[in-house]
């Protein structure tokens, strides 16, 4: 610096920063780039939303923090939340004050969209259910009577030993309900025990008919399982009623085995053979609407 008498004199300007660093640890937004309903809970450090969750739900969400604050993960990297949870941790501006974040997904599937989920009901049971977000069970469950498998969801059942009859005619059920009803194992096969798309009695089943209703001569003690679809991806709530009635004596030849003989006559000749199919068991694995 040059002074008035044309001597030099060299200082030395120290600028000190007296701001204190934040220690701020939050998370003021976040995006995911599937889902809706996204809240952020600041007192509990908790984010949740609602999606689809699917075998391999991956996720890449933006979000900001408090200024200055860094995360792990970070904003914009991919997260798997197949299982429903995610942690991250934020670290302050100061770089010491920390906080952990979880990110929970509220499945949107109902609680018995898989077929090892399935509810248990029993005859007498009226059961409000929905299938908007249920997922297809093509992989699992094959086509039915004349049920083609679509997006449903799961029931149990052990018969009685008498007719039972599944019933979806309802106000309160979606326009066109299908159901399917089956044996055997969710994980080593399922087999056809019945399966109905239309009932097709119209007012009763809805206005076109098209609600589903199916009766079958249950097995005492032989577990069931219950698929509530509709037809060809219809989806919706639906009533699901469930009754039961003593089967009347089956007929004599109700079986292969005890098959009744016929015999064959010259044309005009012979006696005519009546006979009854209103109550025949079905015989799995064909399928009987």
């Amino acid at each position: 610096m040059l002074s008035s008498d044309s001597t030099f004199q060299t200082w030395t300007v120290t600028v000190v920063n007296s701001a204190t660093p934040f220690t701020e640890t939050d998370i003021l937004t976040f995006v995911p780039d599937v889902g809706s309903d996204v809240n952020i809970d600041s007192a509990t450090h908790q984010i949740t939303f609602d999606a689809l969750i699917t075998s391999e739900f991956l996720v890449t969400p933006e979000f900001t923090l408090s200024q200055g604050a860094t995360s792990t993960p970070v904003s914009g990297e991919e997260i798997n939340l197949t299982d429903g949870t995610q942690e991250y941790s934020v670290t302050a501006e100061d770089g010491t004050t920390q906080q952990d974040w979880t990110v929970t997904v509220n499945d949107l599937r109902p609680a018995n969209d898989l077929c090892s989920n399935a509810i248990t009901v029993n005859v007498s049971d009226i059961v409000t259910g929905n299938t908007t977000f249920a997922t297809s069970d093509e992989s699992i469950a094959p086509d039915c009577g004349s049920n083609n498998t679509g997006l449903g969801v799961w029931y149990r059942l052990v018969g009685t030993g008498e007719t039972i009859t599944l019933n979806t005619c309802s106000p309160n059920s979606f326009s066109d309900t299908s159901l399917s009803l089956f044996t055997g194992s969710c994980s080593e096969g399922l087999i056809c025990v019945a399966g109905n798309e239309d009932a097709g009695i119209l007012g009763e089943c809805g206005g076109s008919g098209f609600q589903a209703r199916l009766g079958f001569n249950s097995e005492a003690g032989v577990e069931y399982l219950v698929l509530v679809d509709g037809f060809s991806g219809s989806i919706g709530e639906f009533e699901l009623t469930i009754t039961s009635a003593p089967t009347p004596e089956l007929p004599a030849n109700d079986d292969c085995e005890t098959a009744e003989t016929l015999t064959v006559f010259k044309e005009g000749e012979g006696i005519p053979v009546n006979g009854n199919n209103t109550c025949l068991l079905y015989t799995s694995p064909s399928p009987r609407d």
